[in-house]
């Protein structure tokens, strides 16, 4: 993604910062020192998705104007990614009004067309506007049709409009040419305002933050947890040298959710993020970047999966956030040392999300660890598809499917060796600048993988401990050093540890804070809740139907799994029926065999109770969600790609 795209939520100054360091990672060039302000950027009301401030949205004698998400391409680098908006038509027009405490921030927009209008028989131009009476502040004319060529089918962003002196601000957009239906939207409507906040100095009690999430990492794959091979030596080295969680526990098995719940502390159903329907991070939400940044930290991310990016606002709070297509751990450990060295005067926080397990894909470096010839993307592509099979209700023998999962298994340890060996280049980097002792370092994973302990593979469909039972390691400043906690933890709850113990000890926040044996005793004992909505359920024809809604709970005795009932998969099929699964977890602590829920039963009953309890864990989230806008059909598509919808 380039450095323009990524600084599509920043002022110029900031912009030109980002741009600078994005423009030297990788390249071997130490970017520019950073300035001694910063700018920080709050985002105080997006009119697409909140009704704050807005005014009707249908007006006589003109179609009804969308709140939805469009894309003008599927070239993200033609900065045409998928963007919240209002699809205002071919000839609209929409009146905000400008709040009185919302005088000194400005309007941020962009106008542009969905991609189907570049695809379509019909052709035209349409003027969009941006008026306050009868002045104009922005206007563009913009073509559609299939003769606008591939590298202008994008966003056209305007220049921030200052809010200062305007009680109400008028959209309009007009058919100057053409004639048919056409998607044309003002995307963003975001008003923000930004602020000079110094940076400052590292010390012992507020360091520097080294957040390391090795996604679909499962715990049981490193030797701290057990494993039986040495596939993890810079991580168990890490763990000895600070605390280890025993038992930590993601908040869903797959990314989105479980990201932003370590981002915001939040479980997966007060955040709402839980599908291609709901994948923005609300604005709503004070993130954990958000917090160290208005503490004095400077803030950067490097997140090698295209779920945890700024078109998604994973970017509230980062200074720099750098976007890679799958990039192994070498690359985003160069940059984001590079970015260190460039901000090590300061106090920093570096988010590094890696995604080496989740690819399957080794670099040649550690193709060795496969135990033979390299052929992972070769028989990758034959699992899935066999497995593929298996889940559409077509009989296969699952001979070829168990030694295909096995050879998947040791692509699997290699990238976890590939993954570690990043962590332990940013370690010694770290060590190398002296910064060892004013450095914390935060290691987890937002979910686990399965290789057929439940009857499935990879991640998103289950919520068994394969798939939630992840790292969770601190070292540093602070932490107690060789120390095993064995209570059960949640790595959602690292937001609250860090914001009270070393952001804002005076913070009102309520929550866990995981080094408090007493709070983490009373967390541990309370019920664990986790959901998906990827999750596979077993059709009562024998197939199998998948992203249903899935909802668990689970205690130190027993575990409850809760598929609601589902509507019809295809027009003609009978709606799906609820499923549960209800585990004696003190008897089968692996939850291997589901206890029949007769009626009138022990069972029965508790399991009863605990679907109550998760309906309860359900309607209390959302008294907390924000408005929340979905990702559109151009989202869907790219979950399909990356396997995570069936």
């Amino acid at each position: 993604m380039s450095a323009g795209t990524d600084c599509r939520n920043r002022s110029a100054l900031a912009c030109a910062l980002v741009a600078g360091l994005l423009a030297s990672c990788g390249q071997g060039n130490k970017p520019p020192e950073s300035p001694e302000q910063m700018i920080m950027e709050e985002v105080l009301l997006s009119w697409v998705s909140q009704d704050v401030g807005r005014g009707p949205l249908t007006q006589e004698g003109q179609r009804a104007i969308e709140p939805t998400t469009l894309a003008p391409s599927k070239r993200r680098q033609l900065d045409s990614s998928p963007l919240p908006c209002l699809d205002m038509g071919p000839h609209a027009s929409l009146e905000l009004a400008v709040q009185a405490d919302h005088k000194d921030a400005s309007l941020r927009l962009a106008v542009g067309f969905d991609r189907e209008d570049y695809q379509g028989p019909t052709e035209g131009t349409i003027r969009f506007q941006v008026r306050a009476g009868e002045e104009v502040l922005f206007e563009s004319t913009l073509a559609y049709g299939p003769e606008v060529s591939r590298g202008e089918r994008s966003w056209t962003r305007a220049p921030l409009i200052p809010l200062a002196g305007y009680e109400t601000l008028t959209l309009s957009t007009e058919r100057i040419r053409g004639e048919g239906p056409v998607h044309a939207a003002f995307a963003l409507l975001e008003v923000v305002r930004s602020r000079k906040r110094p940076r400052t100095q590292a010390t012992i009690e507020q360091p520097n933050i080294v957040f390391l999430v090795i996604d679909t990492l499962r715990s049981d794959h490193l030797g701290c947890y057990g494993f039986e091979k040495p596939i993890s030596p810079r991580i168990d080295a890490l763990a000895s040298a600070g605390t280890r969680f025993n038992n930590g526990w993601a908040s869903s098995p797959w990314t989105w959710p479980s990201t932003a719940s370590l981002l915001t502390g939040l479980s997966p159903a007060e955040h709402g993020l839980l599908s291609y329907e709901a994948c923005y991070l609300a604005q709503d939400f004070e993130t954990l970047p958000e917090h160290l940044q208005k503490a004095g930290w400077t803030t950067g991310a490097f997140s090698a999966n295209p779920l945890v990016h700024p078109d998604k606002d994973f970017d509230q709070g980062f200074e720099s956030f750098k976007t890679y297509d799958w990039a192994h751990g070498e690359v985003l450990a160069g940059d984001a040392v590079d970015w260190i060295d460039s901000v090590a005067d300061y106090r920093f926080f570096a988010y590094v999300h890696l995604t080496d397990p989740h690819q399957y894909e080794p670099s040649e470096a550690f193709q060795h660890l496969t135990d033979g010839d390299f052929q992972g993307p070769k028989d990758g592509a034959e699992l899935r598809r066999l497995f593929g099979q298996r889940l559409s209700g077509k009989e296969t023998d699952p001979a070829p499917i168990k030694a295909l999962t096995q050879k998947a298994r040791l692509v699997y340890e290699a990238t976890v060796t590939e993954s570690d060996a990043a962590v332990g280049a940013i370690i010694d980097h770290i060590a190398q600048l002296g910064l060892s002792d004013r450095t914390l370092f935060v290691l987890t994973s937002d979910h686990g993988e399965e290789f057929l302990d439940h009857g499935m593979l990879y991640h998103g469909n289950q919520l068994h401990r394969e798939l939630m039972a992840v790292p969770l390691i601190m070292a540093g400043p602070g932490v107690p050093k060789g120390k095993v906690i064995t209570e059960r933890a949640e790595n959602r709850h690292l937001f609250d540890t860090l914001l009270t113990r070393w952001i804002d000890p005076a913070s009102p926040i309520e929550g866990t804070d995981l080094l408090d044996p007493i709070a983490l005793e009373a967390a541990a004992s309370r019920p664990l809740f986790s959901t998906t909505s990827l999750g596979i359920v077993r059709d009562p024809n024998g197939g199998f139907s998948p992203n249903r809604d899935m909802h668990a709970v689970r205690t130190h005795k027993d575990l409850l799994i809760w598929a609601p009932p589902a509507d019809a998969p295809r027009t003609g099929r009978d709606p799906l029926p609820e499923v549960r699964w209800y585990f004696d977890l003190e008897k089968d602590p692996q939850a291997q065999h589901p206890i029949p829920l007769a009626p009138e039963s022990k069972a029965q009953q508790r399991a009863a109770d605990l679907q109550d309890s998760i309906a309860r864990w359900l309607a209390h989230g959302l008294t907390r969600q924000p408005a929340l806008l979905g990702g559109g059909s151009s989202t869907r598509e790219a979950l399909d790609a990356m396997g995570y919808t069936k």
